[in-house]
């Protein structure tokens, strides 16, 4: 389990949280309707709430900092368009320049 505390330092971030479902392949559904949540605000998130989704639905600048508590050595991310869900692995930084992919969520060493 993960807990998670949100700050939204530049703009304004939607956020969705919808019931976790008990099968990759099962149709999510919405807890409750989305927030905006604007600059400067604070929120508090963890996996009992449900799982999360934050978009910047301006076309203005939008920059969120996410502050994790207990490690994370993997997530399940949703894709919108074929709508599984999947586990992906996030892997530590090994060194402060290292450049990031497309495809890896990048994590401090411990």
């Amino acid at each position: 389990d993960s807990r998670c505390w949100i700050m939204v330092q530049v703009g304004a971030l939607t956020s969705q949280n919808y019931k976790t479902p008990k099968e990759a392949s099962a149709k999510i559904v919405r807890l409750a309707p989305p927030k905006i949540y604007k600059a400067g605000h604070c929120f508090y998130i963890d996996n009992k709430i449900g799982i999360h989704c934050f978009a910047n639905r301006s076309h203005k600048p939008a920059v969120s900092v996410h502050l994790y508590a207990g490690p994370l050595r993997r997530c399940r991310v949703y894709d919108e368009k074929l709508k599984p869900f999947e586990w992906v692995k996030l892997e530590p930084i090994n060194q402060p320049n290292e450049e990031w992919t497309d495809n890896t969520v990048a994590l401090p060493p411990q």
